[in-house]
């Protein structure tokens, strides 16, 4: 996955690459470090939601307590911005 321009994030001595969209709808991707092609997204049904370095290593987080290694495009939706 080819992220134009991506921000790095430090995530436990590892870094991700990561950019925010909103083309469409309100969203980030995130690009695994091992896995270059496998990627995370996690979209927002409001446009409301300001997408910090926080937020996405709060979610890198959460993919990777779920199982997310960049074996396999992890994608999350999310009804409300909690």
């Amino acid at each position: 996955m080819a992220l134009s321009k991506p921000r790095k994030l430090n995530l436990d001595g590892t870094i991700y690459h990561w950019k925010a969209s909103h083309h469409g709808n309100l969203h980030f991707a995130v690009r695994h470090p091992d896995r270059p092609k496998r990627k995370m997204v996690v979209n927002f049904s409001s446009h409301s939601t300001k997408i910090t370095p926080w937020l996405v290593k709060k979610y890198i987080n959460r993919a990777l307590a779920e199982g997310w290694e960049g074996s396999k495009t992890y994608e999350h939706q999310l009804d409300s911005d909690s």
